[in-house]
């Protein structure tokens, strides 16, 4: 959700703004926070006043540097491209049933984690829930999807269920339209998408419960719960690009 409307240099500034404020005080006023979304505790070797003071200073810090350096948003072509559809093996990757196979296994590993977190054993490492939240969604997804290309547009569950919903609702009904199809208000911009990544950044540092694989299953599905709707007022093109 982040291809609305081009962000100007000043509405980025702001925007990186904003987010080194919330972040630092998020950080710096929380009397307690963890350095991932679970595992073992360790006793810090320096007061915690200081640990949180620095930590927060130095994600503010990124943020400033990055509105003070970033005058202008980049070219979407300035940087190096790779097409995969041009290797025998990106086209393989990129057929539609293998598309399709990777869509229902990301169904069903997100029912499945969801499913693990109500009713699994609730000890963060013995369930799979936490793990996959925290280690292989929010860290490897971001890293996947910098190095070969944005996957979660195509496995992302959330999208896929919309999908088949739309077409459940077309065949069912011809002309069926799931979505209200609104104009998405232009003053939203990509803050959804801001407050969404600082509640994400909280829940892993601060959440007292992020270890938790009941309260981690409940935000899923609030989260998808959120994101459908979304696609059901503004069209899924709208709520997802």
């Amino acid at each position: 959700m982040t291809g609305h409307a081009a962000t100007s240099p000043v509405r980025l500034r702001r925007i990186l703004s904003v987010a080194a404020t919330i972040t630092l005080y998020g950080v710096v006023a929380t009397p307690q926070a963890q350095a991932h979304g679970f595992g073992a505790r360790y006793d810090l070797p320096i007061p915690l006043s200081l640990y949180l003071t620095g930590a927060g200073l130095t994600v503010a810090l990124s943020f400033v540097m990055l509105a003070v350096f970033m005058r202008s948003a980049p070219a979407s072509d300035a940087y190096w491209r790779f097409n995969l559809t041009r290797t025998a093996w990106g086209r393989l990757l990129g057929a539609p049933g293998v598309v399709l196979a990777c869509r229902v296994l990301a169904v069903a590993l997100f029912l499945l984690i969801v499913a693990a977190g109500f009713f699994g054993v609730q000890s963060p490492l013995k369930n799979i829930a936490p793990v996959m939240v925290w280690a292989i969604w929010w860290v490897g997804m971001a890293y996947i999807s910098a190095l070969l290309g944005n996957l979660w547009a195509v496995v992302n569950p959330t999208d896929t269920l919309f999908v088949w919903a739309e077409a459940l609702c077309a065949r069912v009904r011809p002309g069926c339209k799931v979505s209200l199809g609104l104009r998405y208000p232009e003053a939203f911009g990509v803050w959804p998408a801001v407050v969404l990544f600082l509640a994400f950044v909280w829940m892993e540092l601060v959440w007292e419960y992020s270890d938790s694989p009941r309260h981690l299953a409940s935000a899923m599905l609030a989260y998808s719960a959120l994101t459908w709707l979304g696609m059901w007022l503004f069209g899924r093109a709208q709520w997802l690009c």
